[in-house]
């Protein structure tokens, strides 16, 4: 005896197949990944800012601080299928002196150096009246 074997089946798969190779081709388009991959580490005297940005030049970074907000932004514009793409991420880093912020860029690394503010803890007197 013959089986016959439905075809619907083998057309579902395909179909899933399918959507999985246009996902995985599109990643980008799909999952939130529009940022550099970064990581941050709080120093005894700055915080440190490493961002990895692999083939991005340094015409194509922009840093600026906003002190009034304790805030710096990060710009890196990158090609992306023949378009440019800006990706833009800001930090928030408090008690630091941003005027003093010092970026250097080495084999596809950013750092950031952010010198932290030293804090005078004062006692105030107390006068009797």
């Amino acid at each position: 005896m013959r089986r016959i074997r439905n075809d619907w089946f083998e057309d579902l798969f395909n179909n899933f197949t399918d959507t999985y190779e246009e996902v995985s081709k599109n990643y980008d388009d799909y999952f939130n990944t529009n940022f550099f991959l970064y990581e941050t580490e709080e120093l005894e005297k700055e915080i440190k800012i490493t961002v990895e940005v692999p083939g991005i030049t340094l015409d194509k970074i922009k840093i600026t601080t906003e002190a009034s907000k304790n805030v710096i932004s990060l710009n890196i514009t990158k090609n992306k299928k023949g378009k440019e793409v800006v990706h833009d991420k800001k930090f928030i880093v408090n008690n630091c002196d941003l005027e003093n912020t010092l970026a250097t860029l080495k084999n596809g690394i950013l750092t950031l150096s952010v010198p932290k503010l030293s804090v005078n803890n004062k006692i105030i007197p107390i006068s009797e009246v």
